[in-house]
């Protein structure tokens, strides 16, 4: 059997959690050898989901490095690469494998038990080792990504310390497993992708792949769930691309899935990682009142902005106003709800009042990550004028630093999306 390595991109990010487990476990399961160096590999898998900046040069670098490295190993990229590899010198030997197109493992490497037979239960968070003797003008890449930012060697490792000097609490997590450098999840927890893609066309989104929706089965999410609620779990977490576009391809929706999910009867509660606000708007009244006093313990709903404006501009079409209303009445109808959202600063032809209208919305959730808007070059925004100037964005970025401060526990940001 072949020796297989998987390269974990992106911390924090649910969905690149339920990917990196699947293809774990697909070959745990059917008896490939799973090896913690990517020199000891027939197979290198690597995983990524690219939501800003940052995370694509240091993506971009690793690819690039790995190929350049080992030009005899089979490189199998898994998940979203976007167009942002159009530019790569050496992407003719890289193969790619996108998520809906998972069933071509099955053809890639023989097994007993096929890849959409396998499912995940609990989280491997994969632990990226040294890259060793990296000289990064050797292995940089060549494509028109603009930056001032340039990695050090020491960023391309994800360590247990550096997790906690990023402040990621790992106190949940019970077990360091040396074999296969992964953290394991040994919480009470269901983590359930219920849903691949994303209906919606953001003027901003570097993923052009995601504009695709395919929905698994009801009765089989139903199933896997309530196996798992027997056995003892006691959170529900849905970690889809946008579980709102859930059932667009099937005649059904998110609202019809939550509901049959509140019929299991033993006790649980659900989380939701993303819920797209024009969707939720319109499935809001849909979903049983049960779920949203009673089972609802976590929602991210990705504002991304306040102003009316700039979401059309960002080619979102809902009402922020009814949105906010909506939260609020959540937060008094269910107490212990805990709910997060995505705000996107420094977007074109942000004015100055419209940025300051960011703070008013501390009081609606628990937790905000502003990140800072920038261009991504095979984007609709890119075309659009009025562009921040860069001494304008560092200001707001300061003012970002200084609200931080002021609410530690409630605010984060990243410099770039």
């Amino acid at each position: 059997m072949k020796k297989i390595f998987i390269w974990f991109g992106t911390w924090p990010e649910q969905i690149i959690f339920h990917q990196a487990t699947l293809l774990y476990n697909f070959f745990l399961i059917n008896g490939y050898t799973l090896v913690k160096e990517a020199k000891l590999a027939d197979v290198i898998f690597l995983c990524w989901y690219p939501f800003n900046n940052h995370e694509e040069t240091r993506v971009l670098l690793t690819l690039n490095y790995y190929l350049k490295k080992y030009p005899n190993t089979d490189i199998i990229a898994f998940w979203h690469l976007a167009d942002m590899i159009q530019g790569m010198n050496e992407f003719w030997k890289l193969k790619v494998i996108w998520l809906y197109q998972s069933k071509r493992i099955n053809t890639l490497f023989p097994h007993t038990i096929p890849i959409e037979e396998i499912h995940v239960e609990n989280y491997r968070f994969f632990i990226p080792l040294k890259i060793d003797n990296l000289y990064i003008w050797d292995f940089w890449y060549d494509i028109s990504i603009k930056t001032n930012y340039i990695l050090r060697e020491d960023e391309l490792n994800i360590s247990i310390d550096t997790l906690r000097n990023w402040g990621v609490s790992i106190s949940w997590i019970e077990e360091y497993e040396e074999k296969y450098c992964y953290l394991e999840d040994k919480t009470n927890n269901i983590y359930i992708q219920t849903s691949y893609g994303c209906a919606f066309k953001c003027s901003y989104c570097v993923i052009n792949s995601v504009w695709w929706v395919i929905s698994r089965p009801m009765d089989e999410i139903l199933k896997q769930i309530q196996k798992w609620i027997e056995a003892g779990k006691k959170s529900v977490y849905i970690v889809d691309q946008d579980s709102g576009s859930y059932g667009i391809d099937i005649w059904l929706d998110f609202a019809d899935l939550l509901n049959k999910i509140n019929k299991i009867p033993w006790d649980f509660d659900i989380r939701i990682y993303y819920f797209e606000p024009s969707r939720f708007l319109k499935l809001y009244k849909k979903i049983n009142v049960d779920i949203l006093t009673r089972r609802l313990a976590f929602l991210n709903i990705p504002i991304q902005t306040t102003s009316q404006r700039i979401l059309t501009l960002m080619n979102r079409n809902y009402d922020i106003t009814e949105v906010l209303n909506i939260i609020r009445k959540l937060r008094r109808i269910n107490m212990r709800i805990r709910l997060e959202t995505i705000v996107m600063y420094g977007f074109p032809t942000e004015t100055y009042d419209e940025f300051m209208e960011y703070p008013k919305i501390l009081p609606y959730f628990d937790h905000i990550e502003f990140l800072r808007y920038s261009e991504r070059p095979w984007t609709k925004s890119v075309k659009l004028w009025g562009k921040i100037l860069y001494a304008d964005m560092e200001k707001r970025f300061s003012i970002m630093w200084k609200l931080k401060e002021k609410f530690p526990t409630k605010i984060d940001y990243c410099m770039e999306i």
